[in-house]
């Protein structure tokens, strides 16, 4: 039978993992308490750990503590004693019905593993997703009826192996890290997967942090050509590849990785033997078969990507109305119980953030009486003609700041209000300032929530070395789209906190490309305007004197140097939100009834002083 010896290699390395695994879950916790999380109402996922002074469970008794773990582990039970199952038979199954034993202990372990990824609080990882396709595999081996079809399985094993490694290595290559050659040293340092020995033999030898990291890409990028090279060439890369795992387990702590990848190995040894020996056809069949499935998969994507942007586009056009400014923002916008409101609120969304993500800020502020404006910021033709005419990042900023007081200063008079309040969030929030300041009619006041402060990544050593993080972050976050791969495009977690129906429209909008296209420019202008500063600047009084700071107090906490900063913004009052973080102090009801409490409670014009 063809690969028979190979599947039960596979079988017994991949059973290693599936026993183990499960025991270490259930001993972590008994020994930790699980029970301290984020309750469901603050975090839908329930994985966050929560601060231990504040989550303090009531105690409980050993007893019940184990039959609570044992319940709540019960798949991982299973999962241990299926493949304990394994580990016990022969190399061989005897006769059709040891395999389909062996193949219902697989199917057992894959249903098992999936019930038990439920309990697993922080989510899985790459060893997890390969040893529920691996023992899916070897099912399907077991019960397949005739050679043919075990012959495309041990196919598919090979192939899928062969696409983790490469895919792995041009995932790492979008890293800046990777790319300079300073990732390995770095992860070795940490103390979730560094390893102080290991660290210490390369920490002072650059050119060997940068052999190591280079080497891990041009193996992983590099090992479809398995296929291609004569038999003993493939065979080194082979070995190499169980050399690796074998490396990263105790350098590393990555041991799951050592028996979930190694778990695959065989079905590549057989591969490369039906290779050697003229018999791949079913491989080579397997491998157009993908191809063409991953061109179908595709083409679909690109369908959607088409339709998604249309449908944005429609719902956006058809919900509100439009303005265009001066220097040409264009301005789709929503305005919500303005009639006989005394004070009209702007409120401008974060980097990258959606309109509906101000829900429960607008219904307070609607609460409390006042008329509120809603938009997402279109930047994107502004910004691209600035650039073209050569202007400074600086000036450009002024100009989106412009726009954006002429535009309230317009929906103002409209609607026969005088007293109006723009409020914006992160980058939001320092726009607003420069509209408060920028407007023709002087007469504009500004609330920054958690602000974007000029200086910021001169001032703040961590804000400074977030840069190339952010760098990395906007570029791979929208590679998707800039692919036609916006479907794959998973939202936030605070996406989780918008109603229903609003929820629909701002998934349409985060995986349109008009919304990328913007969050690239953004990331030009912050990029240009304030991470480009080589040495921090005074703001004149005259540029906060209408700008009201609310600060998040968990950000305040986490950098001590933003609290001057947005004390020196905040001319016009400088207020702490305790407990909130930098996207909760607008996206959590309890924090933004606070902050519609503010701008509700800011002195009428002509009232102040």
């Amino acid at each position: 039978m063809s690969g028979s010896r190979e599947v039960s290699l596979s079988e017994k390395i991949g059973a290693v993992i599936c026993v183990v695994s499960p025991l270490e879950s259930i001993f972590t916790d008994l020994t930790s308490d699980d029970r301290i999380l984020v309750p469901r109402g603050d975090d839908p996922t329930g994985r966050i750990l929560r601060p231990p002074e504040t989550a303090r469970p009531a105690p409980e008794s050993r007893g019940r503590r184990a039959r609570r773990v044992l319940r709540r582990n019960a798949p991982g039970l299973v999962q241990a004693a299926a493949n304990a199952l394994q580990l016990c038979g022969g190399s061989e199954p005897r006769g059709r019905r040891g395999e389909l034993l062996r193949g219902a202990l697989s199917a057992v372990s894959v249903a098992a593993q999936l019930a038990n990824s439920r309990n697993i609080r922080l989510g899985g990882d790459g060893a997890d997703q390969v040893s529920i396709i691996t023992h899916a595999l070897n099912c399907l081996y077991r019960l397949a009826p005739d050679d043919r079809l075990r012959r495309y399985v041990l196919s598919t094993g090979a192939l899928h192996l062969a696409s983790s490694y490469f895919f792995s290595g041009v995932a790492k290559a979008w890293g800046h890290e990777w790319r300079e050659g300073t990732a390995v040293p770095r992860v070795l340092r940490t103390r979730s997967y560094g390893n102080r020995r290991v660290y210490g033999l390369i920490a002072g030898r650059p050119a060997a942090g940068r052999l190591a990291t280079y080497a891990t890409l041009l193996w992983e990028i590099s090992y479809p050509v398995i296929y291609l090279v004569p038999r003993p060439a493939a065979r080194v890369l082979l070995g190499v590849s169980a050399f690796f795992h074998l490396a990263n387990g105790p350098a590393m702590g990555l041991w799951r990785f050592v028996f979930a990848f190694g778990a695959l190995h065989p079905y590549q040894a057989w591969a490369l033997d039906q290779v050697e020996r003229g018999t791949d056809g079913e491989l080579r069949e397997v491998a157009l078969k993908g191809l063409a499935a991953v061109g179908a998969i595709y083409g679909a994507s690109l369908l959607y990507s088409a339709v998604n942007d249309r449908l944005a586009e429609r719902e956006e056009a058809a919900g509100g109305r439009e303005y265009r400014a001066r220097n040409g923002m264009r301005f789709r916008y929503r305005v919500h119980g303005a009639a006989g409101a005394e004070r009209l609120v702007l409120l401008e969304n974060g980097w990258g953030g959606l309109a509906e993500e101000w829900h429960y800020v607008r219904d307070f502020l609607l609460a409390e009486g006042l008329g509120v404006v809603t938009h997402d910021r279109d930047v994107a033709r502004l910004v691209e003609r600035a650039r073209r005419a050569g202007l400074p990042h600086e000036e450009i900023l002024d100009l989106v700041a412009r726009d954006t007081a002429e535009f309230l200063e317009w929906v103002a008079r409209e609607r026969g209000v005088e007293d109006a309040v723009v409020m914006g969030h992160s980058l939001g929030g320092e726009i607003a300032r420069r509209a408060a300041c920028l407007g023709e009619s002087g007469r504009l006041r500004s609330v920054g929530l958690d602000p974007t402060h000029p200086d910021q990544f001169v001032s703040s050593p961590a804000q400074a070395a977030n840069v190339p993080q952010l760098e990395d972050f906007v570029w791979g976050v929208t590679r998707p789209v800039r692919w036609g791969l916006s479907m794959l495009m998973v939202p936030p977690l605070s996406f989780a906190s918008i109603p229903a129906g609003l929820r629909r429209r701002a998934l349409r909008k985060y995986r349109s490309r008009r919304h990328w296209r913007n969050v690239l420019r953004e990331w030009e202008l912050i990029r240009g305007a304030f991470a480009g500063r080589t040495s921090a600047s005074s703001i004149p009084a005259a540029g906060t004197a209408r700008n009201t700071v609310v600060s998040a107090g968990r950000g305040l906490q986490a950098g001590r140097e933003m609290e001057p900063l947005h004390r020196e913004l905040g001319g016009a009052g400088h207020v702490v939100v305790p407990g909130a973080a930098h996207h909760s102090i607008f996206s959590k009801a309890k924090y933004a009834r606070q902050v519609a409490r503010i701008v509700a409670d800011l002195p009428r014009r002509g009232t102040e002083g």
